[in-house]
């Protein structure tokens, strides 16, 4: 196909899915697939799925990878994640790590949840450095996990130094959970002589839910 013209097969699907014609659907997203079209492996994976042809779909997801479509690396680790089978997810998602367009977080996500914290810090603070600065809270809450409170701080810091001012919300509810109370008095004094009241006030949200935690009691909002 010629670059920039519309692609007819994947258009020609969605009205054959459109009219409850899926076999026809999934034909025409065949031919797709076999003419490049762009992303057409993912809508034809996305409607066999729909038929109950969940095998079908798993191998038109690593068809495209062989391909070099790296990207489906990501929706297959999905699919694969959702269906229990987490190890094969995780190398799922790391093919598709470096690919365009593609989330790091889920990555990161699953890593946590197998409680493989360290691999899930590295993915969160590789993505951090290439510039993915909204994941600086589960980079954080990766390392309090971990034990790695300095660390988790100082994310939090540079989340603030870069003028995302939500951010105290999490410095003071680490600070309370970890009983660094000169530090919390130390931040909260110099925010009130600065007459930064907006931050003050996220920092004395978040130290609230942080007393809580430390108490025994349900937080009002969640970690950093």
């Amino acid at each position: 196909m010629t670059a920039g013209h519309p692609a007819p097969h994947c258009a020609l699907a969605g009205l054959y899915d459109a009219a409850g014609r899926t076999d026809d659907a999934i034909a025409a997203c065949t031919s797709a697939v076999a003419a490049d079209e762009p992303w057409a492996w993912s809508r034809l994976a996305d409607l066999l799925k729909d038929a109950d042809r969940a095998d079908d779909a798993e191998a038109v997801y690593r068809a495209a990878i062989a391909a070099g479509h790296t990207a489906a690396g990501s929706e297959l680790g999905r699919f694969l994640s959702d269906r229990g089978r987490h190890e094969e997810a995780v190398a799922a998602y790391r093919i598709a790590i470096d690919a365009e367009g593609v989330a790091p977080w889920p990555l990161g996500e699953l890593l946590e949840k197998l409680g493989r914290t360290d691999e899930a810090i590295e993915v969160y603070a590789r993505a951090l450095a290439g510039g993915l600065g909204h994941l600086r809270p589960r980079l954080a809450r990766a390392l309090e996990r971990s034990g790695r409170i300095d660390e988790a701080l100082a994310v939090i810091r540079d989340a603030i130094a870069n003028r995302d001012l939500d951010a105290y919300k999490g410095l003071g509810y680490l600070l309370a959970k970890h009983d660094r109370d000169e530090e919390l008095t130390a931040e909260a004094t110099r925010l009130r002589d600065d007459g930064d009241l907006g931050a003050l006030m996220s920092l004395l949200t978040g130290a609230g839910n942080g007393n809580r935690v430390t108490e025994g009691r349900p937080s009002t909002g969640s970690p950093p």
